[in-house]
């Protein structure tokens, strides 16, 4: 079976060179696929207008066709009620009409005003919280380093190797836990 192969450099992109994809296309012979974006909107009534010269809600207007059955069709998009009107796959009218927006405060009911204060209540306590821990583990921190500082102490003082020359004589006694340890008395060999 004999195939051609093709080196690396053959799929590498050059500046203003087609890219790998549109060069595997032309040695398959299939084409690049083509983006369509075709808008689709339920109506009030449940039926979906579908527009297939636009992508956006902003841009319907009179004349850009659509396939929907004829008469007035209502839907609501970004806090706008749109009323279109379709005669033959065609926009003949289109009536933008703003929604005025509720003020907050009474459009939250009495459980959503408990919750919400629920909620707040749980975060003060959870910052609370981690103030507390913060501080408990800096200690910790502190305490942890005051212990090895007096580890690093005891092993020096524990040592059982001889000064160096001009460090002067060995230690003969310790006190630990407050009692005296003589090491005159103890065969350390």
């Amino acid at each position: 079976m004999k195939k051609t192969i093709r080196s690396g450099g053959f799929f590498a992109k050059a500046e203003g060179a087609p890219s790998w994809k549109d060069r595997l296309a032309k040695m398959t012979g299939k084409a690049k696929p083509k983006a369509t974006a075709k808008l689709e909107i339920d109506d009030a009534n449940g039926e979906t207008l579908l527009f297939p010269e636009i992508s956006d809600v902003s841009e319907i207007a009179e004349g850009v066709a659509v396939t929907a059955t004829d008469g007035e069709h209502v839907f609501i998009s970004d806090n706008t009620t749109y009323t279109v009107t379709v005669a033959a796959g065609v926009i003949t009218a289109v009536v933008e009409t703003p929604i005025e927006a509720a003020p907050a405060a009474e459009a939250m009911s009495a459980e959503t005003v408990e919750f919400v204060e629920a909620v707040a209540e749980a975060m003060e306590a959870a910052e609370t919280f981690q103030a507390t821990a913060t501080a408990r583990f800096l200690k910790m921190e502190t305490d942890l380093a005051t212990a090895l500082g007096v580890i690093d102490t005891l092993k020096a003082t524990m040592s059982h190797a001889k000064p160096k020359e001009g460090e002067g004589d060995e230690p003969t006694a310790f006190k630990i836990g407050g009692k005296k340890i003589d090491l005159s008395k103890i065969n350390l060999k």
